[in-house]
Parts: structure tokens; sequence; C-alpha cells
């Protein structure tokens, strides 16, 4: 990835049109391997970014965390929403990843279904959850157990069809 710091404002149609014209560009590496502003992962650029919930005003979030919350007037965030030196504000958050594109809420966003996340995860108490390794593991715990089970079934069926064999083998000598 180069340096530059990318701080232009743009619309999501904008981001749109040049993904989908650049977005041929998806095998890489390392960072370099990808445009300015994207990250490699998993072998695919990825560009994340914040708009504005008409996305109409957007910006690159890596470079641009200065947009999203320290302020001193409504002109430096991208909300337009500067309160006690904190910039606040609904955003939504897109993210490109190889050919696909995703937008929603962002994590800890007031939301009200699972559609308005951009993970798809709206909690019951009404904000959109972060799909890190602690949901990964709450949302499949139960599957792991019954895999964990079926294994444990298997070696032991394992074992004790072994053990049957030799011992008709000693048996019968």
């Amino acid at each position: 990835m180069n340096s530059t710091e990318i701080t232009t404002f743009f619309t999501y149609d904008e981001a749109l049109q040049i993904h989908n014209k650049n977005g041929k560009k998806k095998d890489c590496k390392s960072d370099t391997d990808c445009l300015e502003g994207e990250t490699c992962i998993i072998g695919e650029c990825m560009f994340n970014m914040k708009c504005t919930l008409d996305k109409s005003r957007c910006v690159e979030s890596y470079y641009n965390e200065n947009y999203l919350t320290k302020c001193n007037t409504n002109e430096e965030c991208l909300s337009n929403q500067c309160e006690q030196n904190v910039c606040e504000g609904d955003l939504i958050e897109c993210i490109f990843f190889g050919k696909n594109n995703e937008c929603g809420l962002a994590p800890k966003s007031r939301c009200t279904n699972d559609d308005d996340c951009l993970y798809n995860i709206c909690t019951d108490d009404g904000y959109c959850e972060d799909l890190g390794i602690k949901n990964y593991f709450n949302n499949n715990f139960i599957l792991i157990l019954v895999m964990i089970a079926i294994m444990a079934i298997f070696v032991c069926g394992c074992c004790c069809c072994c053990f049957n064999i030799c011992c008709r083998k000693k048996r019968s000598k």
C-alpha cells in the first residue's frame, strides 16, 4: 500500500465505480500488491470505508481516522456532527473484498434488525455486534461440541473394534 494519505471525500457510487474498474486486481501476497488504501487479506485486496447514511459522503477508514474520531468543528467529521470534541452521528461501514462489497451500520451502532448491520447481527438490546472470534465461538459452540462428541465416539469405536479383533486372534491360537 502506498503511504500517501487519502484525504478526499467521495460518494459510495464513485468508490463502487473505481472498485469495479480496478477490482479485477484481486490477487495479492502483501499490501503493496493492492491499490492505495487497500489491505491484502487472505490473498485478496480489501478496501474499507465509512459513509454517511445516504452514502453521499464517504472516506477511506484506515488513513482518515481523524474524520471519524476527534474534532473541533462539524466540518472535521464525516458525519458533520462534532459534539464535545468527538465526532458523533450514525455512519455505515462498507467493505470491498475481491469482487464483492457489503455495507451496513458499523459495530456499536443502534439497529432494529439484523439486516441493518454490516455483520448482520443486531443484538437484543438494539446494537450492531462486531464479527469477532468471541461471536464466532459463541455462535458455533454447540456445533463444536457436537463435532468433538462425534470424534470421541469414532475413536472409541475404533479402539473397541481393534481390541475385539486382537482378542479373537489370541483366543483362536
